[in-house]
């Protein structure tokens, strides 16, 4: 999963090897699916243990256990990566910032991270008619594409644009464009429920504990998303 989701190498003999190891991936889980069908039915007394076992549950008996599967990675790549894309570059971001997260809402914390790292930093979308944009005149059949990542770090629109600084969102200050998720009808469909898990997993991670980060001063690997660098978080329960 990380090296499909996390890391897409580029030229035709990479994609091949990615093609066959998504197909390695989608037999794996295949198994997995029948293996659980045969042991039982998901869903009995405590609910679903994971991920798959929600899917099990919410699928007709029928459903072929192949098509199960693709249904899993499709959530686990639009859901549980950028969830924690998000978190990951919360954690990241405060520690290179000297913000403290235990001080801080998770909320704040998860928006501002989303910002300065947006899920979807790169949108594009074809012209269906000919329209003049910026001053700039589109004709149909031919391309827009706006750098999320360049507009959410707009020193005009954002003050102190290169900052990590969750306060920004605690009151009415001046915030600028704001697309972490695209926007107006072609909006990702599970941006709310992304940015919900997000906000739980970081204030569940920073409740109660002592956060330090080791690491993290590469660079990020520029793919589908930006993935933070490597970097390893030690969490301490704190003492009451």
């Amino acid at each position: 999963m990380e090296r499909d989701v996390l890391i897409r190498p580029a030229g035709l003999p990479a994609r091949a090897a990615r093609t066959a190891l998504w197909a390695r991936v989608v037999r794996a889980v295949t198994g997995e699916v029948r293996a659980r069908r045969a042991r039982a039915r998901p869903g009995g007394p405590g609910g679903p243990g994971d991920l798959l076992d929600a899917v099990l549950g919410a699928t007709p008996p029928g459903t072929p256990a192949a098509q199960v599967a693709q249904v899993y990675l499709l959530l686990f790549r639009t859901s549980v990566a950028p969830v924690g894309h998000v978190v990951a570059w919360a954690l990241l971001s405060a520690a290179t910032h000297d913000v403290d997260l235990a001080d801080v809402s998770a909320e704040s914390a998860v928006r501002e991270s989303l910002r300065l790292w947006p899920v979807a930093w790169l949108l594009g979308r074809p012209a269906l008619r000919a329209h003049r944009v910026g001053g700039v005149r589109l004709e149909p059949g031919e391309s827009v594409s706006v750098c999320v990542y360049l507009l959410h770090r707009d020193d005009r629109h954002w003050p102190q644009a290169a900052r990590f600084h969750p306060g920004r969102w605690d009151g009415p200050g001046p915030r600028g464009p704001y697309l972490p998720f695209g926007g107006g009808p072609f909006i990702c469909a599970g941006a709310a429920v992304a940015q919900t898990l997000a906000t739980g997993l970081l204030a569940a991670v920073t409740d109660g504990a002592r956060l330090e980060v080791r690491g993290g001063r590469g660079r990020p690997h520029v793919a589908g998303i930006i993935t933070p660098p490597s970097f390893q978080l030690r969490r301490t329960p704190a003492r009451p």
